[in-house]
């Protein structure tokens, strides 16, 4: 059996997984919150199936730049859920459902066809390495000033279950700027430092990004942070031996956790899978389908609630993620954020998809540019958490407000010494005496 068909059984595998969690734990538990289950037909059991197996040959085995990981976790996060989930929690699927998912699968090929285009070099700015260290202490501590003067300092963990209360006073408390400073800490400066940390075998310096991330979620309570570390690791896992077999590993690591979740819940506890599986990958799904719904028979916004609200009127007064909080959860106070795609389909259908699907795929193509001199793991996991925003939140909100061009723009100035060393290696790896010498070299620690 090849590897492509091996990994057409795994993500199938992975299908039947997040079925069994689902009707088994996550219905009976959060039915109350939308989690609802009708029964998929026949035809629509084949027809995601279809789509989920040809979205999974599109897909790479191993990986050799960031785009690859990125639109890895596109697909287990949001494409693969949202082949499945709208069946599961809309009382009517009528066409517009099926087509929005023939269309995520063209935009799943223009993704992955980013990774076969050229690389054009980009001479970074590369900057001395103690200045840009400096200048990275420097803008960090600006950030965390920012936090302590709205909020106080605190660093008291508070426990999962009680994070609610600490919510509203970060709400309550919070604004532009702070929101601002905690985006670009929690997912460029700690992630850089995580990344950074990791990939160069620093420990001292990824458990300063640990520990800033800690601090971050005693202020805002937001899961996702928590999280973050545990997709850390996870994009660590898979990338561990340069990205060879990435999709394996990196599969395993989400199906392990819904394994693991499945097997809490049996034992007692529900928390492992509402974070893990019901918030992480069937929520995008279950939103993407409220959000086609609802946007194939209404006015789309047509960014008239975002950069086009000068020339467009928008026409509901409120932002998507507010007007699908009210109309599918009763909740006009609730932010039903959902991803890059859904977001795409609610300002411009079926083509704002595609459209959007490109831009993103520009975005990944300028970063593979500007980290092709540089580790991947490194470059991987430095986006890996700005890039994670995507299965929740609208592409441009991505770009600017959750740090995908601050990344980009701190890659860009990432140290001249450590790019020089790297560069060296691999043109070293092309003379003839390199191997010569190297042959040599261990001749003679041989035979000493």
């Amino acid at each position: 059996m090849g590897r492509r068909s091996l990994l057409v059984i795994c993500v199938l595998g992975y299908v039947l997984m997040l079925h069994i969690v689902y009707i088994e734990v996550i219905n009976p538990e959060f039915y109350y919150f939308g989690y609802i289950y009708i029964p998929m037909s026949g035809m629509q059991w084949a027809f995601s199936l279809t789509l989920t197996s040809l979205g999974t040959i599109l897909m790479p085995v191993s990986v050799s730049r960031p785009s690859q990981v990125v639109v890895w976790l596109l697909f287990l996060i949001v494409v693969v859920p949202c082949n499945f989930v709208p069946y599961y929690t809309l009382g009517h699927v009528d066409f517009s459902i099926y087509f929005f998912q023939i269309i995520l699968f063209f935009s799943l090929f223009i993704l992955t066809r980013v990774s076969k285009l050229p690389l054009l070099r980009i001479a970074g700015l590369y900057i001395h390495k103690k200045v840009f260290w400096c200048a990275v202490a420097v803008i960090s501590m600006g950030f965390y000033a920012v936090l302590v003067h709205t909020f106080g300092f605190r660093f008291q963990i508070t426990m999962l279950g009680d994070i609610y209360e600490l919510r509203e006073d970060y709400r309550a408390s919070v604004n532009r700027i702070a929101g601002y400073s905690i985006n670009w800490q929690s997912k460029v400066i700690n992630t850089l430092l995580i990344a950074y940390g990791i990939a160069n075998k620093k420990p001292g310096i990824a458990l300063i990004g640990f520990i800033g991330q800690l601090f971050i979620f005693s202020i805002t309570g937001h899961k996702s942070v928590l999280l973050s570390i545990c997709m850390i690791f996870g994009f660590w896992f898979a990338l561990r031996k340069s990205g060879k077999n990435f999709a394996f590993y990196f599969l395993l690591s989400y199906l392990g956790l819904a394994v693991i979740s499945f097997f809490s819940a049996i034992a007692g506890s529900t928390l492992a899978v509402s974070l893990f599986v019901r918030r992480m990958i069937i929520t995008p799904g279950m939103l993407s389908g409220f959000y086609v719904d609802f946007f194939s028979s209404h006015d789309r916004y047509h960014l008239s609630h975002s950069i086009l609200g000068i020339f467009n009127e928008n026409p509901y007064g409120k932002t998507p993620s507010f007007l699908m909080g009210q109309e599918y959860f009763g909740k006009s106070d609730m932010a039903a954020n959902a991803n890059v795609f859904a977001d795409a389909y609610a300002n411009f259908g079926p083509s704002g998809v595609l459209a959007f699907s490109l831009l993103l795929g520009g975005v990944l193509w300028l970063y593979d540019c500007i980290a092709c001199s540089k580790p991947l793991i490194e470059s991987s996991l430095f986006l890996s958490i700005a890039a994670w925003s995507l299965t929740d939140t609208a592409l441009l909100t991505s770009l600017l407000t959750h740090g995908i061009l601050l990344t980009l723009l701190v890659l860009y100035c990432f140290p001249k010494k450590e790019v020089e060393r790297i560069e060296r290696h691999h043109h070293d790896q092309f003379r003839p005496s390199y191997y010569r010498h190297s042959y040599l070299r261990e001749r003679s620690r041989k035979s000493g």
